[in-house]
């Protein structure tokens, strides 16, 4: 979805874009039914134009698994009252489009929370966030448009559970300090005379869907890396005293399809995200609907979602290099693919993704 200055201005040699827009049904696990007024088709211009991307008004494959692994997770808390991880309750989305990804997992966790045991209701005082943000304005108002549609609260003063939209270009620190000092405001944990104290206010979990594509450039990688880390760490760009809560809890979860060009986008990302010193990890999400059953099924066109954690440069690295083997889970076979573009005068080699070839590589830990 968007990641790029959205302008309304056209040149004149430029064709106007026009969206159809529907109302379309979606729904993931038992109860958690999403409406969204989206775009289906366009003409005119490219949603990739200049310096406007468009492309959040639509609907794209990645975003389905995102949304399938935050009804998994909140129905497998259900299921596990041993459970004493602390959920995220601040969250940061970025190219959010028309809002499926942030209305998911609103609505989850409302729906954890009324399902919870009584003992644990308790835990319910604390207020969760999810804050949506596009850098197109008309796919902002559209999400807020849905969020109003789905009953989830629109900057409500007095709900334990809520859900923005902002509007946010990638690399802007000054935009994303004025979501954060709003946000931090709102929660009641910080008094708008003590902005000195937003220095270590921080969301706990970035999310992004179907946000890295093939016309993502080195630079906007580079953008999206700088607003993760402010947003996770803030100015200071400190994590907390504990690194295992830190590892634990803060963390940028990515949906990302990695065979749209071959090897070209999943090295990029590779590369952006070992200069930022974040490792990628691979998080399976099963197909077994035990837990979550009369499910839709959606097409998600190989997507993986990825977990992607700071760390230390050097061990971060010696991480990242070790990704794209055959046996690899996050990008098996990129290294072969580059070594054969290498060898080949041509640099047309293409790389697919091949899917996972046993329920048992799910088990699997990814080194």
């Amino acid at each position: 979805m968007s990641h790029m200055e959205d302008d309304d201005s056209s040149s004149s040699s430029e064709a106007s874009l026009v969206a159809q827009y529907t109302v379309e049904h979606f729904r993931y696990g038992r109860s958690i039914s999403v409406e969204l007024n989206c775009a289906t088709t366009t003409k005119g211009r490219n949603l990739i134009a200049d310096n406007r991307d468009s492309t959040g008004l639509m609907i794209w494959p990645a975003s389905h698994l995102m949304c399938r692994h935050l009804v998994l997770s909140s129905s497998l808390l259900l299921h596990e009252p041993s459970h004493t991880k602390r959920r995220p309750r601040r969250i940061l989305e970025l190219g959010c489009g028309v809002g499926l990804v942030g209305l998911v997992a609103t609505l989850s966790e409302q729906q954890y929370r009324k399902q919870q045991p009584q003992q644990q209701q308790h835990e319910n005082d604390s207020r969760f966030l999810m804050v949506s943000t596009d850098a197109d304005s008309h796919v902002v108002n559209l999400c807020a448009e849905n969020v109003d549609r789905n009953h989830t609260n629109v900057d409500g003063r007095n709900e334990t559970v809520q859900m923005w939209s902002r509007r946010l270009w990638w690399g802007d620190s000054n935009q994303l300090d004025l979501i954060r000092t709003e946000a931090a405001s709102n929660l009641g944990e910080l008094s708008l005379s003590s902005v000195e104290d937003m220095d270590d206010w921080t969301f706990d979990q970035v999310f992004a869907a179907d946000v890295v594509y093939p016309s993502t450039s080195g630079d906007a990688l580079t953008s999206l890396f700088e607003t993760v880390d402010r947003a996770l760490y803030g100015p200071t760009n400190t994590p907390p005293s504990d690194p295992d809560e830190t590892r634990e809890k803060k963390c940028f979860l990515l949906s990302f399809i990695a065979s749209r060009d071959g090897y070209r986008t999943p090295m990029k990302l590779l590369d952006a995200a070992t200069r930022a010193n974040y490792q990628i990890d691979w998080v399976p999400v099963s197909d077994n609907d035990n837990v979550t059953d009369n499910h839709e099924s959606y097409e998600c066109m190989g997507a993986k979602l990825l977990r992607l954690t700071r760390g230390d440069q050097d061990a971060v690295q010696h991480h990242n290099a070790s990704l794209g083997t055959d046996e690899c889970l996050v990008f098996p076979g990129l290294k072969r693919a580059v070594e054969a573009s290498l060898l080949e005068d041509s640099s047309d080699e293409e790389w697919d993704a091949p899917p996972l070839s046993s329920s048992e590589d799910e088990e699997e830990t990814m080194d």
